[in-house]
């Protein structure tokens, strides 16, 4: 998401979700459009979101 809450800020986000597969969540990072942000987040945080947002996921899983 860019620009679409606040001016100058870019989100991504990533559901998570429980044992039965119901998103109750979500988990996200964000940062400035000004700058090497937008570059950085698109090229650094956006592969790992997914994968994190399982990790997370299945954290939640066992807890439940």
């Amino acid at each position: 998401m860019r620009e679409a809450l606040e001016q100058g800020l870019i989100a991504l986000a990533a559901p998570l979700s429980d044992r039965a597969g119901k998103v109750g969540a979500a988990i996200n990072v964000s940062g400035q459009t000004a700058g090497p942000s937008v570059a950085h987040l698109l090229e650094h945080s956006l592969p790992k979101l997914p994968d994190t947002a399982s990790r997370v996921s299945a954290l939640v899983r066992v807890q439940q």
